[in-house]
């Protein structure tokens, strides 16, 4: 897949870039990285490029210069950042990317280099904070009525079983009762990824407004 070997070539050049000495050398290899993720933005998945995102904004050190044992390596970080603030900035879906990764965002905004700071609070302004907390309040009273419907789940299934046993001399509502069974188990599945979703959503708008 195109998205998994460009994710690798700019992992690679920030190696690279952080084994290297002179500063052209250096310049190079984020150049390289920043055409590599360029192109993972654009053939990528969103949830690639989210998780992608996460892990390069979360390098040490981008968001603080205090006790840097290696100053050299520390403005990799940051342009690393930049880089990837600007990138995803130019994205059509930039507000749905910024959603996923709005707690590492918040904590950018307050790095002591001020092009950094800039340039997360450029993509952090394409999210609407109003519709984000809206979104949370509504995920959490949807995982609310799933929850409720989990506990009527064993009541719907102790029916079933109790059906099936009275079926047990009429075959088509034996076939019957499976198909409905079936059909419930599908449900409780989609119940249960929608749940899982949800709550993710909510942990992480949860952990964002921490550093508002």
């Amino acid at each position: 897949e195109m998205g998994e070997f460009l994710a690798k070539l700019a992992i690679e050049s920030i190696e690279v870039a952080k084994n290297l000495e002179k500063t052209e050398s250096i310049k190079d290899a984020l150049l390289i990285f920043q055409t590599s993720f360029a192109g993972l933005c654009r053939f990528s998945s969103i949830e690639k490029i989210q998780s992608t995102s996460n892990r390069f904004l979360g390098l040490p050190d981008t968001s603080t210069e205090s006790q840097i044992e290696n100053a050299s390596e520390n403005n990799i970080d940051v342009e690393v950042a930049r880089t990837v603030c600007k990138e995803l900035s130019y994205l059509s879906n930039a507000s749905q990317v910024a959603v996923e990764i709005y707690p590492r965002l918040c904590k950018l905004t307050s790095s002591s280099n001020s092009n950094l700071r800039r340039e997360s609070s450029e993509l952090m302004g394409k999210v609407n904070i109003n519709a984000l907390v809206n979104q949370a309040k509504t995920a959490t009273e949807k995982v609310s009525q799933i929850e409720k419907t989990y506990d009527d789940l064993p009541r719907i299934q102790d029916q079933l079983e109790k059906e099936t046993a009275r079926a047990d001399t009429a075959e088509q509502n034996v076939e019957e009762l499976t198909l409905i069974n079936r059909q419930l188990m599908r449900e409780v599945e989609n119940l249960r990824s929608e749940k899982e979703k949800l709550e993710q959503q909510v942990a992480v708008l949860s952990e964002g407004s921490a550093y508002i």
